[in-house]
Formats: structure tokens, sequence, C-alpha cells
């Protein structure tokens, strides 16, 4: 049974300003999905998380901006930040998901890199998930997320991980 006979899928009746739709349709061509299948995915990440952004206090910042600032860094202030941002990301994540478990929390952190122009890819093999995120955000970055998700999987989940990363790639994996 596939993925989508398994949800239950409801038909509703939109309008929307012609040029809205001229653009719906030019994107959906673009990248040969149905008009569809875009507005379900752009109605999924707004409810999912632009609609969370202004309460949680996320703040967009242009790439080129953030990745100077992070590369300034030294190690020990990168590894500071990320014991200190650990509970906001948990926080975050209770916000947004409404509860904690692992399963919740990697699909938020998995929403979380999709939103933030990181290239992500979730395989799962004999039980043991592995994420390959690449970022080319820099090394302090992917030593910022290192951090913060190998204590959070010891002291939430009581879970080791296995992490590896450079200066823009970030590979986690972790057994159910």
């Amino acid at each position: 049974m596939s993925e989508l006979s398994q949800k239950k899928i409801a038909t509703i009746t939109l309008r929307f300003e012609n040029e809205l739709i001229d653009r719906l349709q030019n994107e959906a061509k673009n990248h040969q999905v149905s008009a569809n299948t875009l507005a379900s995915q752009a109605i999924r990440r707004f409810l999912d998380w632009d609609i969370h952004q202004p309460r949680i206090g996320l703040v967009n910042l242009n790439k080129p901006v953030f990745v100077k600032i992070f590369g300034r860094l030294k190690k020990k202030d990168v590894e500071a930040m990320a014991k200190i941002a650990k509970d906001e990301i948990l926080d975050l994540a209770l916000f947004m998901k409404g509860q904690i478990d692992v399963s919740s929390f990697i699909s938020w952190f998995e929403m979380k890199m999709l939103n933030s122009s990181v290239q992500i890819s979730h395989m799962t093999h004999n039980g043991v998930h592995t994420f390959v995120m690449k970022h080319e955000i820099g090394r302090n970055w992917s030593l910022y997320n290192k951090i913060i998700l190998e204590t959070i999987f010891k002291e939430l989940f009581h879970k080791k991980i296995d992490v590896r990363y450079d200066k823009s790639m970030f590979v986690l994996k972790y057994t159910e």
C-alpha cells in the first residue's frame, strides 16, 4: 500500500489571483511536479515551519553573512555556544512538534536543516539511521551541530551517535 493511500485526503476549493496561479503552475512545471503537489508542499512548509518563526524568535540571515560570522569564531566559542543552544533547540522542537522523542526530534531537525538551505539525505538500513547533510557553511557550523546533537542524544535519549564532519558535510548515524 502506498504512503498516499494510507493518508486521508480531502478536497477543498480555494480562490487565488490569476498571477499567483500562473506562478504556481510555472514553478510546478520547473520542478516537474503537479501544481497540487507544489501547493501542498508550500502549505505544509508554512504550517510546519514558517508560521512558527516569529513566535519562536528565529532570525533570517543571509548565508554569506552567516558563514562569515560562524567562520570567525574560535573553537572554544563554538563549543560554549552549542552548550547554551542545546536547551533552546529542545524548546523549539517541543514547541513546534508538541513532544520530544527521537522520532519527533529528528523530524524537527530534518525540517530545520531543509529550511536552512541544507541538502539532506536520510537513509535507514537494518535499524541504523544515517543522515548526510551538505551545507557549505563551514567547519564551525558542523562542530556546533555535532555538540548539540551528541549532547541531546546522550542526555535526553540515552543514545550514542556517530558524527563525522568537515567544512561542508555532516554525517550523523544512530541506531533505533
